[in-house]
């Protein structure tokens, strides 16, 4: 909302509320008249906004012109509506280009299941751009969520009367995990193997696996977010990458949570904010970033995620992603009683059938004695404890 003054004892309100088909945001203006001064006009000012606010949103939107409009042009809208993050856009915008190529001239309405269908046959058959192989079934589930979340949309929003993508099935050999998580015998392996590794590295591995963070959030996350107390973070942003470069972004689901993390974390964190402060002196940057690159700046996700798959490399360990470090957290918790519920907003997901659904089918592969099993890995008693000690001692 803004008031500007356009004349003398005229004032006009602008405010925001949504967006068009096309992209642009949808501007509403009220012009007001008063002779008032000082205080009193800026009491009658801000009623006036908070007024025409109300007057605005309290409006009954329709959106039927939208169902007449072409796919190409709700996409565009809906790219907008939901309010995702430049990085997400930027990855749906790519999905879309190559849909649109097909259903964008289509009339929203007139889309029906049988297009769908025919439109996920072409998908399937689709090429990498990048390797001139097929795409994956995990690509090919991409695109179809999306659609489905587009249409979902509609519906909701009353656009629609069915969704045509809602009914379709298609079962997804690697939708889950692929194995892409360690049990408890090959953490113990990698916390091992950590020993003489740099300690920004020691922490970040740690940490993620102690609370199931996201890269994005790890990368994001600044000395104010810890609380060394009561050793937890509290998670509200996210480092986000797009072509345009590397900003702060809120976190996926645009909610803050916290994380505790296990206490035996701290020393090892004094140990790596240690260096990182010595390293931002050097290159005289100012910023109380956890994990930074070279520069002292934000580090690159492809950093720490290279450095990850040549760790796991040269020490022959399991081949999983640094994402799979997520995937760990989330699997030892459910296999160790932890209710879905709980998982489910540890791991920051906005519904816990999302929880359910990666990771129910990973269960039975994980040791069911695994109660606290973060505790016990990092207390004094298990032998991460114990290698803390040398790593402290080799430093110091």
């Amino acid at each position: 909302m803004s008031i500007t003054k356009v004349g003398k004892n005229k004032y006009r309100i602008f405010i925001s509320a949504g967006f068009t088909l096309d992209g642009k945001r949808r501007r509403y203006s009220k012009t007001i008249t008063t002779d008032l001064k000082g205080r009193d006009l800026d009491r009658f000012l801000r009623q006036a906004e908070l007024d025409f606010e109300d007057e605005v949103l309290n409006k009954s939107i329709t959106y039927n012109e939208m169902a007449s409009q072409s796919f190409s042009n709700y996409a565009n809208w809906w790219l907008n509506y939901v309010q995702l993050t430049d990085q997400t856009k930027e990855s749906y915008r790519y999905y879309l280009k190559f849909i649109e190529k097909y259903i964008g001239h289509k009339r929203l309405s007139d889309i029906t299941q049988s297009d769908m269908l025919e439109l996920l046959d072409i998908i399937k058959n689709k090429k990498n751009d990048r390797t001139g192989k097929p795409i994956s079934d995990r690509t090919i589930r991409n695109y179809l969520n999306i659609l489905k979340s587009m249409f979902r949309t509609a519906v909701e929003l009353e656009i629609l009367k069915k969704n045509p993508v809602e009914n379709i099935k298609y079962t997804v050999s690697d939708y889950q995990l692929e194995d892409n998580y360690y049990d408890l015998d090959d953490i113990n392996k990698m916390i091992f193997a950590l020993d003489d590794e740099p300690v920004q590295y020691q922490f970040a591995i740690l940490l993620t696996l102690s609370t199931g963070l996201r890269l994005g959030e790890l990368l994001a996350l600044t000395e104010d977010d810890f609380n060394r107390e009561e050793h937890y973070i509290r998670v509200n942003k996210a480092l986000s990458e797009t072509k345009s470069g590397r900003k702060i972004t809120l976190t996926k689901t645009k909610k803050s949570r916290i994380e505790n993390y296990p206490s035996e974390l701290e020393s090892l964190l004094d140990k790596h904010l240690k260096i990182e402060r010595l390293k931002k002196e050097q290159l005289g940057v100012e910023n109380n970033l956890i994990f930074t690159g070279k520069d002292g700046s934000y580090m690159p996700k492809s950093t720490m995620k290279n450095w990850f798959q040549r760790f796991l490399k040269r020490h022959g360990l399991k081949r999983i992603t640094f994402h799979g470090l997520r995937h760990t957290s989330a699997t030892i918790l459910l296999a160790s009683g932890i209710p879905l519920k709980n998982v489910a907003e540890r791991l920051g997901h906005t519904r816990a059938s999302t929880t359910a659904n990666i990771y129910a089918h990973a269960l039975p592969r994980i040791d069911k004695e695994a109660a606290n099993v973060f505790s016990n890995i990092l207390s004094k008693e298990e032998k991460l404890s114990r290698k803390l000690k040398v790593i402290n001692t080799k430093q110091d």
